[in-house]
């Protein structure tokens, strides 16, 4: 019997639910397995019976998944998650009542805290006699799939180290490890901001789901969280809680990344954390996924 005639799948933003169309295909010891290891990076999960058969209803509200955020990722946050992978071999290892073969490694079911960048993944508590050990077969095929996504997505990998010069120069404060510093005449700022600015009207104008945003203080600090900012982007899972701020200065407005999960970008170019980059008329601001004009008026 093929999987889609054992069960089948339905999705939404908040939640994933598996129905069984063969009851006798879903181990209900399996279920209670997996309730007791969600605390290891499991899925919460809910048991409920409709129409005679059994549905598993998984909550997803407050994560995003791994195929939504890999192509922003930054490698250390990469490095992080993988790490996180990694390490349920052992729990998987150790725990014979959740079967390996029966967790789920595409990236559409593989789902990240953004805030605490924790990993869970989804188990599916299907019957079986098998006593065959599929645990060599699943390690190989998950670390086959995580140096796959380094070759798929160029913002996973690391920047090469730098060659130390040939002759003696100044020290300098080291820079915030990161991603490539980004060109076309975008260069951060090294000082920080001393008075307001008056005069202009800077506004980050939405070409997305999220309204437009106008900086109206000295540092005007964006995200999603309603209480922790001054600007809300709405509409996007991937947008951090804090993610960034503008900074008014000598007659100009500039942008910070405040280490968010998914980046910053300046006309495509994804910038550095914790450094100041000028913002001109016309230029785009990419937050995540979510897109804006700084426009002056």
């Amino acid at each position: 019997m093929y999987a889609n005639e054992v069960f089948y799948e339905e999705k939404t933003a908040n939640e994933i639910v598996i129905t069984f169309n063969a009851p006798e295909y879903y181990s209900a010891s399996g279920y209670s397995a997996l309730v007791n290891s969600v605390q290891y990076g499991f899925v919460p999960c809910t048991q409920k019976m409709a129409d005679g058969k059994v549905k598993l209803i998984y909550n997803i509200s407050s994560l995003t998944s791994l195929y939504d955020i890999l192509p922003y990722m930054m490698p250390e946050v990469f490095g992080k998650i993988s790490e996180n992978l990694i390490n349920k071999l052992a729990f998987l290892r150790s725990n014979r009542f959740i079967r390996c073969e029966n967790v789920f490694l595409s990236t559409d079911k593989i789902f990240i805290d953004a805030n605490t960048m924790n990993v869970y993944l989804i188990y599916l508590p299907l019957e079986s006699n098998d006593t065959t050990d599929y645990m060599p077969m699943f390690e190989k095929k998950l670390r086959e799939k995580l140096e796959g996504f380094v070759e798929k997505y160029p913002n996973l990998k690391r920047p090469a180290a730098p060659v130390a010069p040939a002759t003696p120069v100044m020290p300098v404060a080291p820079a915030t490890p990161a991603v490539p510093p980004v060109h076309n005449n975008i260069e951060p700022v090294a000082t920080v901001p001393t008075n307001r600015i008056g005069g202009a009207n800077y506004v980050l104008k939405s070409h997305c789901s999220s309204a437009d945003l106008k900086i109206t203080s000295d540092e005007f600090v964006i995200g999603k969280s309603q209480s922790r900012v001054d600007g809300v982007v709405t509409g996007s899972n991937l947008v951090s809680r804090v993610h960034c701020k503008t900074i008014l200065k000598d007659g100009g407005c500039f942008i910070m990344d405040l280490n968010s999960l998914n980046g910053t970008c300046l006309n495509g170019r994804r910038i550095n954390p914790g450094e100041m980059y000028k913002l001109t008329d016309g230029m785009r601001v990419s937050m995540a996924d979510m897109d804006f004009v700084f426009t002056v008026e």
